[in-house]
């Protein structure tokens, strides 16, 4: 897993701006911020939030939890969530055994059949 420190000063280098640009946007000055980027000082939250809005991507990836820097709240980054949200569905639905599989399925059948009678109404 990458450090904040490794994932705020890629960010930086990225966006071809210097640690006095983003220091101003904290409404820091170049120094602290420096220490940010070294992991002298542990960078707050409201600067973590500030970054993500700044940089467009998800808190999440700054803490370096998501190895995607998709845009923040972006169709992309929506796109993904609910990719990861499948996954672990289906991750679920893989450890059952094949009774509560059938169980699930015959469910799904039900709503299905549920939202065709609704729209029909």
């Amino acid at each position: 897993m990458k450090q904040v420190k490794d994932i705020i000063k890629g960010l930086r280098e990225d966006n071809d701006l210097k640690q006095k640009d983003v220091a101003q946007v904290l409404n820091i000055n170049q120094q602290y911020y420096s220490k940010y980027e070294t992991g002298e000082y542990e960078i707050p939250t409201r600067h973590i939030i500030t970054l993500s809005k700044f940089y467009k991507v998800s808190c999440d990836y700054i803490l370096g939890l998501i190895d995607f820097k998709s845009p923040l709240g972006g169709e992309s980054y929506q796109y993904e969530t609910e990719l990861i949200k499948q996954e672990n569905i289906m991750k679920k639905f893989n450890a059952l055994d094949h009774k509560q599989k059938v169980k699930v399925a015959e469910y799904i059948e039900l709503i299905c059949s549920q939202k065709v009678i609704d729209r029909q109404n």
